[in-house]
């Protein structure tokens, strides 16, 4: 494999840290990108913009390159007018479908349950508390990172409750599921670390100090 293909698509996550993380807005991550998805700053995906084009220039039957190079100029807010005419994929911003629904808006941001990287976590919705409204927890590979849990208010928003509830002390969940594991009538939640160890993609001896855990409510 040419390593400029590599060297493109890292371009590209770079963007993406620079962006949808580092600058996140109710529109990053969501495709197609537009309005407050762009960029803000556009160094990376120019890069990857530039490297594309030599890729194409060698080969303009590279389909992975001509995708990737359209998306890169959505990044910017370029697409469709500055997409070179021989490489342009037309209709990547339009609404194809027979079935209309209303879009989704990010929220998270506004509601303060962002405000963590929760890197290679997980995330689960469920009523934590038994009060009739659906709970957020969050995890993260991280073990420098805690387990967060944001309780319903029942009015639209959510209170932080990490430290009260006990979450607070548990690092490192690649993974999060709930169930109710000790038939109490209360969801527990199980956090599993090192998934991609053991015979059965379960982490079968401690990693990093860290095993999996379950968390029951009392």
């Amino acid at each position: 494999m040419d390593i400029r293909r590599q060297l493109a698509l890292a371009y590209l996550r770079l963007g993406e840290r620079s962006n949808c993380i580092s600058g996140h807005s109710s529109g990053s991550c969501i495709f197609p990108i537009r309005d407050n998805g762009v960029y803000t700053d556009p160094t990376a995906s120019m890069n990857s913009i530039r490297v594309y084009k030599q890729l194409l220039q060698l080969d303009s039957g590279d389909l992975e390159s001509r995708w990737l190079l359209n998306i890169a100029y959505m990044t910017i807010g370029q697409y469709p007018a500055m997409v070179p005419p021989a490489w342009l994929i037309p209709g990547l911003g339009a609404d194809t479908s027979s079935a209309q629904i209303r879009a989704f808006t990010d929220v998270a941001r506004e509601l303060k349950i962002n405000n963590y990287r929760s890197q290679a976590g997980g995330a689960i919705v469920d009523d934590f508390n038994n009060d009739g409204y659906l709970d957020i927890v969050t995890s993260s590979w991280d073990l420098s990172e805690s387990m967060h849990f944001f309780r319903n208010n029942a009015d639209g928003s959510f209170t932080d409750v990490s430290k009260e509830s006990g979450l607070s002390e548990i690092k490192g969940g690649l993974m999060i599921t709930q169930a109710d594991y000790n038939n109490d009538g209360f969801t527990d939640i199980f956090v599993s670390r090192g998934a991609w160890r053991g015979r059965w993609g379960i982490s079968q001896k401690p990693c990093c100090g860290t095993t999996a855990t379950v968390v029951t409510q009392t």
